[in-house]
């Protein structure tokens, strides 16, 4: 089932798999279909509370990695993603490195860039080793979101 949600820096599109795990959260600049109104379920309510600073880390079931990506490095690296830390960032080169491969520097960035659970997988936080941020995809149609990955790090920092 589909879900949507309103966020202070756009719309999230959620999937759910048919035992009420998350296989898919994403940012669109405008809602494009009116199917499936967001509804006060725990998501939304932690939402809520992520984009108010108050939630630091989410409770919602998600799917196995291994039926979100395929791959062992990519599972790794969307395992990773998701045990950095609320308001710290790591570099792409750190992330490969942990995942068992220091020169697949690319492939982490292309398995970040395609992650399918914005904010909960924390893509956000990943950044280059030169402190820039990058680009954040905001949907499936490509558009850069880089100033919705500034202000997911500087909700977390505190800096809102």
């Amino acid at each position: 089932m589909n879900k949507w949600y309103t966020t202070p820096v756009g719309y999230l599109k959620s999937a759910f798999d048919d035992q009420e795990r998350l296989t898919s959260l994403k940012f669109y600049s405008e809602r494009v279909d009116t199917a499936n109104v967001e509804t006060d379920d725990v998501l939304a309510r932690e939402l809520k509370e992520y984009f108010s600073g108050t939630l630091r880390t989410f409770s919602v079931r998600l799917a196995p990695f291994e039926t979100l990506v395929n791959g062992l490095f990519q599972q790794k690296v969307l395992s990773m993603l998701h045990t950095v830390p609320y308001g710290e960032t790591l570099s792409y080169s750190y992330l490969a490195e942990k995942a068992g491969n220091k020169k697949a520097v690319r492939a982490a960035a292309n398995t970040v860039a395609h992650n399918p659970i914005v904010i909960l997988l924390a893509c956000h936080r990943v950044i280059y080793a030169d402190g820039r941020l990058g680009n954040y995809a905001l949907n499936s149609l490509g558009e850069s979101g880089e100033g919705i990955k500034k202000k997911l790090i500087e909700i977390e920092r505190g800096d809102q």
